[in-house]
């Protein structure tokens, strides 16, 4: 049986479990019931207590009650603390995405970064290169003049492109 006084008397939530228990319960046992589930500071008072009857005890429950309602610090205590738990688990949550997002940014960073074809990063290579012996050899013409003949605005020497004579050449 589970059961809480909520915002009865202590006598009418006596009166409660009694009704719940039936007659073939033992006082004891509903007395130890019913003190257990009051506030702590009806507790206090009432374990002091030898009274005669189970109805003196509630009696006495009833007018500590009305004197000195039960305290509600312990379950802001326990709120409090609940919410910092939970804060925790939050902020523990927000470092451990941060910590995949850097991840995730280092791993495309180096995904998409150009990577290095045989020359040293940083270093181009000279637009005015020339042609080597074996391949002049085998293809007299610059590739700009083999592919745009007269129309060629470059050409890689050596070349052996000649120009007809068009009005303007040379």
């Amino acid at each position: 049986m589970h059961e809480e006084l909520g915002d009865r008397k202590p006598s009418q939530f006596l009166r409660h479990l009694q009704g719940l228990a039936g007659p073939d319960i033992s006082n004891d046992l509903l007395i130890t019931i019913w003190t257990s589930r009051l506030p702590q500071n009806i507790q206090t008072v009432i374990a002091g207590q030898t009274a005669p009857t189970l109805e003196l005890l509630a009696d006495l429950a009833d007018r500590v009650h009305e004197i000195a309602p039960p305290s509600l610090q312990v379950a802001c205590t326990s709120t409090v603390s609940a919410h910092a738990s939970t804060l925790e688990n939050l902020t523990s949550e927000i470092a451990e995405l941060r910590r995949q997002m850097r991840q995730l940014t280092t791993h495309s960073y180096r995904q998409l970064r150009p990577k290095s074809r045989g020359h040293p990063q940083g270093r181009s290579r000279s637009k005015s290169c020339t042609r080597s012996d074996s391949s002049y050899r085998k293809y007299p013409t610059c590739w700009y003049h083999s592919r745009y003949a007269n129309k060629a605005n470059k050409c890689v020497k050596p070349c052996d492109f000649k120009a007809e004579n068009t009005p303007g050449s040379r």
